[in-house]
């Protein structure tokens, strides 16, 4: 059986070559206006961007896209607006995954997992806490992303079933919202 090969996209900021769905994905619709795709299914020229400051700063810079960039007058609401959509995104999936029943509140003990399971931790946990969890999975070779609480109704740790029909994507946003979170970007 053939294996599709994974799309790699090129960061406007920092010029390194990533797998597409880890960036950040901005279209420049045809009236020179740029908006953030979260879908990364929008008609118009796409650019990447890592979900990281220092990409952020660079791609302003950088003289080709500095004109567009200029024409969202407040670079800080487009910022903002890009968090407040992976917000959004993550909560939608947060809500699903419940209703369907693929996702577990859990405390200390993480359950029965699976491998291919995510942990989510909510950064106001406490250390020791968040210690027990990645001892727990480390044996099992579980993702963990850590994300703010506001996203996971105050929920120490949740756990995401490898079954929830929509992993792929909702994992792709947590990874995407946690770096941008935990860098400090703008956001």
């Amino acid at each position: 059986m053939r294996h599709k090969k994974e799309p790699h996209r090129q960061c406007i900021g920092c010029r390194k070559v990533q797998p597409k769905k880890e960036l950040l994905r901005l279209v420049l619709l045809p009236a020179g206006k740029i908006v953030f795709d979260p879908q990364q299914t929008k008609d118009g020229r796409g650019m990447y961007l890592c979900p990281d400051q220092r990409c952020f700063s660079l791609a302003y810079k950088n003289s080709r896209w500095k004109k567009y960039l200029l024409e969202n007058k407040d670079l800080q609401d487009f910022f903002h607006g890009i968090h407040e959509t992976m917000s959004s995104s993550i909560e939608y999936y947060f809500a699903l995954g419940i209703k369907m029943k693929y996702l577990e509140y859990t405390n200390d003990d993480p359950g029965t997992l699976q491998r291919e399971d995510v942990i989510v931790i909510n950064s106001g946990v406490s250390k020791e806490q968040k210690n027990r969890m990645y001892a727990a999975v480390q044996e099992k070779g579980t993702e963990i992303v850590t994300i703010p609480g506001n996203c996971m109704n105050d929920a120490p740790c949740v756990t995401v079933k490898n079954r929830f029909p929509m992993i792929s994507r909702f994992t792709r946003d947590l990874r995407i919202f946690e770096r941008l979170s935990s860098k400090g970007l703008v956001l």
